[in-house]
């Protein structure tokens, strides 16, 4: 839990970047467990961002200056031999960006996508509904299943009102620690605590045996998911923790003597961002309930150590960034 800030000068840019100033970052859990435990060295943070191009690579470039935009924290470097192979989840090169707490990065044109028409609320939603989206795609859902969501945070919240609207399940509990959910709002079935989730309970508000559980905690929370799930059934999971606490012990005998399929989910390389700021235009403004506060650069620290005290989430965090006239921009000299 130690931080730094530090003025950097900017660099000039390379053929097919951007300088896009940052308008909005999220604040996001895996930044939380980075700065807590997975941070060896001093790293850059901030992964869930978007701004406004001020500089471009020329008039027959495909952003313009001054064009809203989305950036993608790992995007596929088209050129590597899965990506030639059609297989970009192998992508070899990922394209990263990390540069969310900075007021201006220099992004990669494979980064960026097209986010006007987007407010703040929204385009510091578009990474984490990307990682929903993907769980969802994984989870094949069919219409008319039985769903349990663990986790009242953000992707939590975003997969449960994806599931309800886009793949139109039979019913949904969400299952969290938020003393507050907003999955009302959402669409949801109903909450329950986990406390009090247990098979029998979440069976009567679901009107059924669980079909599939999303799991988007942490990975101690696993055991609880396969014995809410049917035999047969699948759980899916994207939750991580502090490095020491990403090691649990599974009954194995439910895994084969239930015959539950047990998926691990990972949004890298982001192929569902085009997808989630058009979903985000379409059907996102109720999900500006998920944001509670939003800060400036001199709150970040003080942010994440209330953050790591309260232990669950109470409502999504953004980090706001002033905007600067565009004439104090020094355009650089392209080679």
């Amino acid at each position: 839990m130690r931080f730094r800030c530090d003025t950097v000068p900017l660099s000039d840019g390379q053929p097919g970047h951007y300088l896009v100033q940052v308008n909005v970052c999220g604040l996001c859990r895996s930044d939380l467990s980075s700065a807590v435990s997975w941070a060896r060295e001093w790293e850059e943070a901030g992964h869930e961002f978007g701004g406004t191009i001020v500089v471009g690579p020329g008039a027959a470039a495909p952003f313009g200056v001054g064009q809203r935009v989305a950036v993608r924290n790992a995007s596929v470097c088209r050129s590597c031999p899965p990506c030639l192979a059609g297989r970009p989840r192998d992508c070899q090169r990922l394209v990263v960006n990390k540069q969310g707490y900075r007021e201006f990065a220099w992004c990669d044109e494979r980064s960026l996508v097209d986010a006007e028409g987007l407010d703040d609320d929204r385009l510091a939603l578009v990474e984490p509904t990307n990682v929903a989206l993907e769980l969802l795609d994984a989870a094949r859902l069919s219409r008319g299943e039985r769903v349990v969501v663990l986790g009242g945070g953000t992707v939590g919240l975003i997969a449960s009102f994806a599931a309800m609207l886009r793949h139109e399940v039979a019913a949904l509990v969400v299952v969290g620690r938020s003393p507050e959910p907003s999955v009302e709002t959402l669409g949801a079935a109903s909450y329950l605590a986990f406390d009090q989730a247990t098979r029998d309970a979440v069976m009567r508000r679901l009107g059924g045996p669980v079909d599939v559980v999303l799991v988007t905690t942490p990975p101690a929370t696993l055991p609880h998911a396969l014995d809410l799930c049917r035999p047969g059934g699948r759980v899916l999971t994207l939750g991580l923790d502090r490095a020491e606490a990403c090691t649990v012990a599974l009954d194995v005998w439910s895994l084969i003597f239930r015959r539950i399929s047990l998926t691990g989910v990972f949004a890298a390389p982001n192929l569902h961002f085009e997808a989630a700021v058009s979903w985000l235009r379409k059907d996102g403004a109720s999900l500006g309930s998920i944001v509670r506060r939003r800060i400036v650069f001199d709150d970040l620290e003080a942010c994440f150590r209330a953050w790591h005290e309260r232990g669950h989430f109470d409502g999504k965090t953004i980090l706001v960034n002033p905007r600067l006239p565009r004439e104090t921009i020094r355009r650089p000299e392209w080679s």
